[in-house]
């Protein structure tokens, strides 16, 4: 199950208004905790299904509405910009495409997903969460690495100009925030959230185990070492090392059609 756990600004943005009545996904939480659904969260049969938590935070962006999702775990984030006040169904169809292309670029870097594999990976995801929620429900340490990446967010729309504007963009903006080192209470070292989400995925959706996981801290350490390589070297040093930016996004509805044939 899918659990987007709203901020106020959050709650305001997905509700609605139509002939004077207003209408929200957005429900009380069964618990003032995020920790606290896996006790007592279950779906329509009455399983206690995977949950997937993310905290979501609405701003509001040279007079356009953007929203930040972060996953509460690992603190991987996502940031969609230009939507639509109370279009729900378009917000969860942009965060499961983005969530699922972000998640095959990082693997296809490593050289650990290849394109036969994305059919598989998504079958698995989308089999998992049938079921989405949306709870009036914060977290204080969450909505802190939020506001970092709104800050940062914010700091590339007044530089550049204008907001990501296709999902390319909107990926290398991922990208270049997910690589920011972070810290939480939950762990006694500093963490790369991109790692713990790739790592989180591999043992979620696609049967990882403990090896497949200190193989992707090493790959990444060694992709790391490598950009940093490329940035410093001197002109003559050949840079085809630096990773381009992604321009392979998959689109979920395609994929959809495809399946259905």
């Amino acid at each position: 199950m899918l659990i987007f756990n709203c901020t106020k600004a959050a709650c305001d943005f997905f509700s609605k208004t139509t002939a004077g009545t207003q209408f929200s996904p957005v429900i009380a939480p069964p618990n003032p905790r995020i920790e606290q659904d896996i006790h007592n969260v279950v779906d329509e049969q009455g399983n206690t299904p995977r949950l997937s938590q993310w905290l979501v935070h609405a701003i509001i962006v040279d007079r356009k509405y953007c929203l930040i999702a972060m996953e509460v775990n690992t603190r991987f984030s996502m940031t969609f910009s230009d939507l639509i006040r109370g279009d729900s169904e378009t917000f969860v169809n942009l965060f499961t495409e983005r969530l699922l292309n972000n998640m095959y670029w990082l693997g296809e870097q490593l050289g650990i997903f290849d394109p036969a594999f994305f059919p598989i990976m998504t079958d698995s995801f989308l089999s998992e969460h049938d079921g989405i929620a949306f709870f009036k429900r914060s977290d204080r340490s969450v909505q802190g690495h939020i506001n970092d990446v709104l800050r940062y967010f914010r700091e590339q729309s007044e530089e550049i100009g204008l907001l990501p504007n296709d999902h390319e963009q909107a990926m290398a903006f991922d990208e270049m925030v997910n690589q920011i080192q972070r810290s939480s209470k939950a762990s006694t070292q500093y963490f790369f959230p991109e790692v713990g989400m790739l790592g989180q995925w591999m043992q979620e959706y696609c049967d990882g185990n403990a090896e497949d996981l200190n193989i992707i801290r090493d790959s990444f350490r060694q992709l790391r070492s490598e950009q940093v390589f490329a940035d410093n070297a001197p002109s003559c040093i050949d840079d085809s090392q630096a990773l381009p930016p992604p321009d392979n996004v998959v689109s979920l509805c395609e994929f959809r059609k495809k399946q259905q044939k």
